[in-house]
């Protein structure tokens, strides 16, 4: 607990800390006559372990206290002054195990230099461990010890104790240490007491700490939380360590301050300087920007053009620079739109018409690609009415590429046509030529959009009445407000209760429309598709399993609050409910894990109903009533035919939900093929065809993905195999896949997966290097007024630049699923990836996708729909 000292003994605390620091020069004064390195001072109070960070290259940090147990940093840069730079994504030190770092009481700290935060969303961590316990095994975390810096743009120190956060209670007292100067900070631990000491002063203290010594690992400059390395949105300590120091006792009060007066650090780590911004963590001087690749000089663009991603520079200070460089960008396909972008923010309007006739030359040069013309004629829209004499070139080349390839509903991979489209709505022209404009958009972008759409709905009489006098654009522009209020969608997945989930349902598929019947589990939301249970319920229950199995009256000790049945409703139109309890009334589980609470139910094409839930990953006997399996003749033996790999469900006839058949048994023929499923999603294309997608692996995550054939009643897989990715990794990316193996924690659930052991195939998986990857459908699988498949998701990553971030991946598919294509329209591979395998890399980030990407939704969503 911090204490508040009054002014008038503040005279008296310098005094004694300057008695404390004499009587420690008096105490150890013998040690040091014979100094003859820097450190002897610090060694002469016997560490067990001593590394001072300061060789200035290599991988390896000698250790002054015990010559053979060096540390090893991973992924981290050395600066010229010889300091560390924490300052990309997956960095930390790593300190093998060692017996002599588990005593009973001990001290361990370092000089700790933090930059300041920075704005923006990716603003440090909410745990940068300085240094810390981090063990291999699942159920030993977290680990016993860790000195932490916690909170969003805060220094605030935390130790964490045998699991407990805040064990001393000096991140709600408020303890920090100051940003870009060097702070040392030290733990002691001694009989049940802990104590944080802060350049030499005791800030924080308390007893009845509970601690127990754990043989692991130790690492230092890490971001982490108790069950996962580098969660989403991580950084590393973004600063630099010193001089890190352990002790197998806890030093006293003398010692501490001896061990500050030792000697602050000198060098000084960079910092950011006003002409430069930081990219994949590094410094980059935007002079320097040309030298770059244009996929990161886009990057660097991005970086200033949107403030959410924290770059605090002035476009106004470095306006010179930055006119000349942005002059050379838009002469570059990939730069050119961002640079655009960027100049109108700088209202530097000359620098954009002075290019002008440059992208004349490009849009109208049919050598040139669809991509480099389309860049052009994105950034020759933003010229405005300035672009006015170029409407005619545009028009002309619109009809021609509607002649070349046909009249059809908006595509992403249309880049060319669609920069036209955005063109031609952006630039404004004469009374006649605009006349024309909208004329040629009625029919390229308009009229296949419209005729996409139910137009016998009561709300499109405005807009069938606009058509059937070939107004296509004014029926386009009516749509808008049709739309917005009915909430329609372009991308769908056929059923009006899955197009309308919020984020949160979107983990499950917990209600279907079928021929004007709604099935529902238990309130239709996810996480609540089953119904606690009655005191009859339970009674009946009882009464029934407790004869062959007596257990089951000790189960969750009687608490029936914790009870469940998975309810499946048929709703009429007329409102008449229809309820059957999937695996029979007596089939019970708890609700002490939400997901088993969660179900998801669809229709078929042939009217069958099929139910899926009840399980967090694979099935677990332990989470219900003993008996209930066994009444079903199911096995908790996982090498039994009767084993429920998942619970599984299928009505006997269609449209029936009085009768079900248990599929999900280990070797029935119309099982998913799958080991594990979590937040299992139904959706249903165009034509009524059924697929599942949800997280699969215990250990190793990812997305799993399976179609329905209707008329053999059986599951295909549509995924990949995982090891590919590491081998089309390891001839693109060797470094990459050498850094993945240096670190002895990889191997904690981020597994490499190999060809000996592939698992299930996967839609999607990225190696990261921690297990958990949160799949959960944000948009997910979808499908447009052509039947197009979409794949959107989200994911967690270990990218080409070695660092941890999320990642959107994009890919669509003509036929199914079987093949599929990033948004340029180049093939990808499943598993789709962010890591660097080109063949499965499906990063939105790569080449011009995101652009694409942006420009065909915006399109979409200029009509109204929810999107």
């Amino acid at each position: 607990m911090r204490i508040t000292i009054l002014p008038s003994y503040k005279i008296m605390l310098k005094l004694t800390q300057a008695i404390l620091s004499i009587w420690a020069t008096v105490l150890l004064s013998s040690s040091f006559a014979e100094a003859k390195t820097p450190y002897s001072d610090v060694l002469a109070l016997k560490p067990v372990a001593f590394w001072p960070c300061d060789e200035g290259s290599g991988t390896q940090l000698r250790n002054l206290a015990e010559a053979a147990h060096r540390a090893k940093i991973f992924n981290t840069t050395w600066e010229t002054n010889k300091t560390l730079c924490f300052s990309a994504g997956f960095e930390f030190i790593e300190i093998p195990e060692n017996p002599a770092y588990m005593s009973k009481e001990f001290s361990l700290g370092a000089w700790v230099f933090v930059r300041k935060q920075r704005a923006g969303n990716h603003v440090g961590s909410r745990a940068t461990q300085i240094i810390g316990t981090w063990p291999r095994d699942w159920k030993d975390r977290p680990g016993p010890i860790s000195l932490l810096l916690t909170g969003e743009r805060k220094l605030t120190v935390e130790i964490v104790s045998n699991g407990k956060k805040d064990a001393l209670g000096s991140v709600a007292t408020g303890i920090q240490i100051k940003a870009e100067t060097w702070q040392h900070v030290l733990y002691t631990f001694k009989g049940g007491e802990g104590k944080l000491f802060i350049n030499g002063e005791l800030v924080s203290s308390k007893k009845g700490i509970d601690y127990t010594p754990l043989q692991s690992i130790y690492m230092a400059g890490s971001d982490s939380r108790w069950w996962r390395l580098y969660p989403p949105r991580a950084e590393p300590l973004d600063g630099s360590l010193r001089d890190i120091v352990f002790f197998d006792r806890a030093i006293s009060e003398v010692e501490t301050l001896h061990l500050v007066n030792a000697g602050k650090p000198l060098a000084q780590p960079h910092v950011i300087a006003g002409d430069e911004l930081r990219l994949h963590g590094r410094f980059i001087k935007l002079k320097d920007l040309n030298k770059l690749s244009q996929q990161d000089q886009r990057l660097a663009i991005q970086l200033m053009l949107l403030s959410r991603y924290g770059w605090t520079g002035s476009l106004e200070a470095n306006a010179n620079i930055l006119q000349t460089y942005l002059a050379q960008a838009l002469q570059q396909s990939l730069t050119r739109y961002d640079a655009a972008l960027l100049l109108q923010k700088m209202q530097d309007r000359q620098t954009l018409v002075a290019a002008k006739p440059q992208l004349l030359n490009t849009i109208t040069n049919k050598s040139a690609s669809a991509a480099d013309r389309a860049t052009a004629i994105l950034t020759l829209a933003q010229l405005g009415t300035e672009a006015q004499d170029t409407l005619e070139i545009l028009l002309e080349l619109l009809s021609q590429d509607i002649t070349t390839h046909g009249n059809h509903i908006l595509r992403v991979e249309d880049a060319f046509r669609n920069a036209l489209i955005t063109a031609l709505l952006a630039i404004k022209g004469t009374t006649a030529t605009d006349t024309k404009v909208r004329a040629l958009l009625g029919t390229a972008y308009a009229k296949p959009i419209l005729n996409g759409m139910d137009m016998e709905k009561p709300y499109m009489e405005n807009v069938r009445n606009l058509i059937l006098e070939h107004k296509f654009m004014d029926a386009l522009d009516a749509c808008k407000a049709v739309t917005n209020k009915n909430e329609l969608f372009f991308l769908s997945q056929f059923d009006a209760y899955r197009d309308q989930r919020d984020y949160v349902n979107r983990a499950y598929t917990t209600m279907a429309k079928h021929k004007s019947y709604t099935y529902k589990f238990g309130e239709g939301i996810a996480f609540m598709g089953a119904t606690r249970i009655t005191n009859d319920d339970y009674e009946r229950a009882l009464t029934k399993h407790v004869k062959n199995h007596p257990e089951a009256k000790a189960w969750l000790t009687g608490k029936m609050n914790m009870m469940f049945r998975a309810d499946l409703k048929k709703i009429a139109p007329d409102g008449k409910v229809q309820t059957v309890y999937m695996g029979g009334e007596n089939f019970i589980f708890s609700g002490r894990d939400a997901k088993v609470t969660a179900w998801s139910v669809a229709v078929d094409k042939h009217g069958y109903i099929h139910a899926i839930g009840g399980q967090h990953n694979a099935p677990s006997y332990a989470e219900f009533m003993p008996g209930a399996w066994e009444s079903l003749g199911l096995s908790k033996d996982k090498q039994s035919k009767n084993y429920p790999t998942v619970l599984y469900w299928v009505s006997k006839r269609p449209e029936d939900i009085t009768e079900f058949e248990f599929i999900g048994k280990l070797e029935h023929p119309r099982n998913i093929p799958v080991a594990s499923m979590n937040y299992g999603n139904f959706i249903q294309d165009k034509n009524g065809e059924l697929y599942l997608y949800g997280r699969n692996d215990v250990g190793i995550q990812n997305w799993s993905f399976y179609s329905y054939d209707a008329d053999t009643r059986k599951w295909s897989n549509l995924g990949g195999a995982r090891a590919d990715i590491f081998t089309s990794a390891r001839k693109a990316n060797p470094e990459w896949v050498q850094s993945v193996k240096q670190s002895n924690i990889y191997g904690y659930r981020g597994t490499m997966p190999s060809e000996q052991n592939q698992g299930n195939p996967s839609l999607s998986w990225d190696w990261q290097p921690n297990f958990y990857n949160y799949i959960r459908s944000t948009r997910g699988i979808q499908f447009d007024p052509e039947n197009r498949m979409y794949i959107q998701i989200r994911t967690y990553a270990y990218d080409s630049n070695k660092r941890v971030r999320e990642a959107k991946l994009f890919a669509y598919s003509d036929d199914g699923g079987k093949i599929f294509h990033r948004a340029d329209g180049t093939i990808v591979k499943l598993p789709l990836t962010c890591n660097p395998a080109p063949e499965h890399n499906a990063d939105i980030l790569k080449g011009y996708n995101d652009t694409w990407i942006k420009l065909w939704t915006e399109l979409i969503k200029r009509i109204g729909f929810t999107f």
